[in-house]
């Protein structure tokens, strides 16, 4: 019964996301699921004043969002962060990385719009027994440029934000990603 919920819960939550989709006809708006391919590679800790901080480059995640009609869209990012929860306790900082979007719409390629992660938060969960159960993450993204439709100065600058949990018992990472265009 359990699993038959989780899996109407699921259906929900992919057609909410891909009514957002529907809504804006010109942005790649709505419900993303894939993977986290690599949690990234952290250096050593070094001291500071406040404790002890490693920083981690390429938490990677490959994401598909399939929208209306024949639209789809295949999003990969690349994290950079800081391995040490924020002084607030409310995660670890984002501190960086990339991104691409590639946008698809009637089985033809539209577009592809690019940049970098601005700012953002990821967050551990642990279970009862401390084991780390799943990642919630939350990032700024800012485009740099585009191919395709996306190539016009338009396109510079546009602001998007991620929201994403990866399971790390299953491997599969959901969310969402809203750019404002």
């Amino acid at each position: 019964m359990k699993k038959q919920m989780t899996k109407i819960a699921m259906m929900l939550i992919l057609v909410i996301g891909l009514s957002a989709g529907a809504a804006k006809a010109q942005s790649p708006v709505g419900f993303y699921t894939g993977v986290e391919t690599a949690p990234g590679t952290c250096e050593a800790s070094i001291s500071v004043c406040f404790g002890n901080i490693s920083v981690c480059y390429g938490n990677t995640f490959v994401l598909n969002s399939f929208g209306r009609w024949e639209e789809s869209s295949h999003l990969t990012i690349s994290l950079d962060y800081v391995n040490t929860p924020n002084r607030d306790g409310s995660g670890m900082g984002i501190t960086g990385g990339s991104w691409s979007l590639a946008v698809f719409r009637d089985n033809q390629y539209f577009g592809t719009l690019y940049g970098r992660v601005e700012s953002g938060n990821i967050i551990v969960i642990k279970d009862s027994q401390g084991e780390e159960v799943s990642r919630q993450v939350k990032a700024t993204l800012i485009s740099t440029g585009g191919l395709g439709t996306f190539n016009a100065t338009e396109f510079e600058k546009i602001r998007g934000e991620l929201s994403v949990v990866s399971d790390l018992r299953t491997g599969v990472t959901q969310g969402t990603v809203r750019f404002n265009f």
